[in-house]
């Protein structure tokens, strides 16, 4: 079981690692929030695999919605700030 979560866990972090956050691009930033919505909404977040371990891990409809608007909300607010080009201070 340990192998099969570390597993999981490496696999994840291939595709987002909130630790690296900072270091994704603008565009990148916005596929990882597109993508979060998109599964929240349609049900496929968090995996089958991982709630039939933790049932307790399950969204309601309520709470994939909050997570697509969520994720909405922060895509549109990347879209308004100014990137700051590194090493220029502008």
């Amino acid at each position: 079981m340990c192998w099969l979560v570390e597993g999981d866990v490496a696999k994840a972090r291939s595709h987002m690692n909130l630790s690296h956050w900072d270091e994704y691009t603008i565009e990148r930033q916005e596929e990882i929030l597109a993508s979060i919505g998109t599964l929240a909404r349609s049900g496929e977040m968090p995996p089958p695999r991982y709630t039939a371990i933790h049932s307790d891990a399950k969204l309601s409809a309520q709470e994939r919605e909050l997570m697509y608007q969520w994720s909405h909300a922060e895509r549109r607010r990347l879209k308004l700030t100014p990137e700051v080009s590194v090493g220029t201070g502008f």
